[in-house]
């Protein structure tokens, strides 16, 4: 028992010089990975590196001890395009930093000039001033809260419930998923009285969807439709087409009001 007790203690105290020793030892090197949400993403390396170096006040050759990656975590999570960060440090002395990016899919512009992107789950989050992603685009009368660097939102908090941006959401993402209405569709405008009206690629026909409720009958009215009529003369005459209405689609020609039934 006594032996044993004294090679516990010896351990402990082996365990606690080997901890120090690294506590003391210098960070030699940073390893980032960053997963982006395209080829190139709102991120750099050099960028990550920096605001280590910024946290820190130089990181290479700093005490092991002063590397808390705590606090690293913290730091980096508040960069708008970070969605998920992990940081550890090993006994060879190196920093491995990674980071998984926000995937922005619609771009919304508010009346009042700013802009923000949505990513697939509902969260709200800032522009990159040095790269635009190619993602939908909405504009038209439609406010929001701006936000500020390092805060990121939800479609549902408080600030933002009461706004379009839920709709604008499930409209974008309705479209997104639809191979037709994704190829098909240039923008999505939003009216002065709040309802969504998208722009095609191709052709000077409006459409008018209405509120972003039933979206997958809509898509398919359309789909429906242009399968029928695209190679028709008759679609030179329109200029805008109605999917508001149940079973049927509203045609507005240049002159006067003709009705599709499908």
């Amino acid at each position: 028992m006594v032996v044993w007790f004294g090679s516990g203690a010896g351990m402990l105290v082996l365990m606690s010089f080997a901890r120090e020793n690294y506590l003391n030892s210098p960070l030699k090197s940073i390893g980032i990975t960053i997963d982006h949400f395209d080829e190139t993403g709102f991120l750099s390396e050099d960028s990550i590196r920096f605001e280590i170096d910024q946290l820190f006040q130089g990181a290479i050759g700093k005490s092991m001890r002063y590397i808390q990656t705590e606090t690293l975590l913290q730091d980096i999570s508040a960069i708008p395009w970070v969605r998920n960060v992990k940081a550890s440090t090993d006994l060879d002395g190196k920093l491995k930093v990674e980071i998984i990016e926000r995937k922005p899919v619609i771009r919304v512009f508010a009346l009042s000039g700013h802009s923000v992107y949505l990513d697939k789950d509902g969260f709200v989050f800032l522009t990159n001033p040095y790269k635009t992603a190619r993602v939908q685009v909405v504009n038209g009368h439609i406010d929001f809260p701006p936000l500020t660097f390092g805060i990121t939102a939800h479609v549902q908090d408080k600030n933002y419930r009461k706004t379009l941006l839920s709709g604008v959401l499930s409209v974008g993402m309705a479209i997104m998923s639809d191979e037709f209405a994704n190829a098909l569709i240039d923008q999505i405008y939003v009216s002065s009285l709040q309802e969504y009206e998208l722009t095609p690629k191709l052709g000077g026909v409006n459409i008018m969807l209405g509120d972003s409720s039933d979206m997958n009958e809509k898509l398919d009215k359309l789909k429906a439709f242009y399968k029928e009529k695209v190679l028709s003369s008759e679609m030179l005459e329109y200029r805008a087409l109605n999917l508001k209405f149940k079973n049927q689609i509203v045609c507005i020609k240049k002159n006067s009001l003709a009705y599709e039934s499908l």
